[in-house]
């Protein structure tokens, strides 16, 4: 990788050049860091001074199965998603050593599970409290 920094005042950009002369770039502007794919010309992730950060594809961890999102001291205060999808495929879980794939979807008035392996859809059962 080859890489060029030019500095102006205004901003200030980091520019990298990979072996198949793809462009990269990090710009500083207006309080935000900007990561470009300049080849695409496309932005990928924007972090602000205030540390939030947002992206404009998939955060994916490089390996499967391995890698944690928070800790049980440091956690994510909430997760705002869509569908919520869990499987432990090529695993086994700890009660009766079987594997699952399971989507969680919610509907006006309940909240509904999907097996994903067998097509059965399940609701779950709620009383007010």
């Amino acid at each position: 990788i080859t890489g060029k920094l030019s500095l102006s005042d205004d901003d200030p950009t980091l520019t990298f050049i990979d072996t198949n002369n793809n462009n990269f770039r990090i710009t500083a502007n207006t309080g935000y860091l900007y990561f470009v794919d300049a080849t695409a010309n496309q932005t990928r992730a924007t972090m602000n001074n205030g540390g939030t950060w947002s992206f404009s594809g998939a955060l994916n961890p490089n390996s499967n199965n391995t890698y944690d999102l928070g800790t049980s001291s440091l956690r994510w205060r909430n997760l705002y998603i869509g569908d919520l999808h869990l499987s432990n495929k090529n695993s086994k879980n700890d009660v009766d050593g079987t594997w699952g794939d399971w989507t969680l979807q919610e509907g006006e008035n309940k909240i509904f599970m999907i097996n994903n392996r067998t097509g059965k859809k399940y609701s779950l059962k709620m009383e007010e409290e």
